[in-house]
């Protein structure tokens, strides 16, 4: 298949999320709202004083994308065989990345609310709203967003054969370059050649352009890929 059809990506999408998550959801939510608690808990042992609620949503975010990475491994070790083009399986990991991300951190908001509310009675009652308080840092998100493609990225390299043309040396020479790339404009404001809100927005238009990047060089080792995989099949 050469096209790209929304709908069949959608199935696919539905088809990983019923087989990795959907096959006991009372079980799958158990285990969800337990490392959600398990995140509280830690953040009150290693947050300082004052920010645990900050080190809770920033370590649910992590967890919730980190989880997301099984869509990428169920894909290349299950199903590179089904009918569907390679873009179809390959956005489909991004998409239900996505979907499972907004889910997990939906149940932070109810399950991390009511343990930091019910905790704040100890002390000063308050309602503390996960995500949509006063004050919250969605910096933590947007990395999140941007480390998917990277490990994505990483995984493909070491799969395929490329590694085999080129050297490891070389491709953790161009890893290396690229996060210097990322840090630029802050080594700039460092040096007083950049104001602050400038710095924020160069960051910001490098860290697209590499995202960019490695969803186009991911889907091209994607592609590579599945012909080593059919030609072996």
């Amino acid at each position: 298949m050469k096209t790209f059809s929304f709908r069949r990506m959608m199935l696919f999408c539905r088809l990983q999320m019923v087989e990795m998550y959907g096959r006991n959801i009372r079980r799958t939510l158990r285990v969800a709202a337990a490392a959600v608690l398990v995140i509280c808990l830690f953040s009150l042992i290693f947050g300082e004083e004052g920010e645990s609620v900050s080190v809770a949503e920033r370590m649910m975010v992590v967890c919730s994308f980190v989880a997301s990475v099984g869509f990428f491994s169920d894909l290349v070790a299950y199903r590179m065989m089904v009918p569907a083009s390679p873009a179809e399986k390959y956005v489909s990991v991004f998409v239900s990345s996505l979907l499972l991300s907004v889910m997990f951190l939906a149940l932070s908001v109810l399950v991390g609310s009511a343990f930091f509310t019910l905790l704040s009675f100890f002390s000063e009652p308050s309602l503390t709203l996960l995500y949509f308080r006063e004050g919250y840092d969605a910096s933590g998100l947007v990395g999140a967003l941007f480390m998917l493609p990277l490990i994505i990225w990483i995984q493909l390299y070491f799969r395929s054969r490329s590694k085999l043309r080129h050297p490891k040396l070389v491709f953790f020479g161009q890893l290396a370059g690229l996060v210097c790339f990322m840090l630029f404009p802050t080594v700039l404001r460092a040096l007083g050649i950049m104001d602050k809100a400038s710095a924020r927005i160069a960051t910001a238009c490098v860290s697209l352009l590499l995202v960019l990047f490695f969803m186009i060089q991911s889907y091209r080792l994607f592609r590579k890929l599945e012909m080593d995989v059919k030609e072996n099949d």
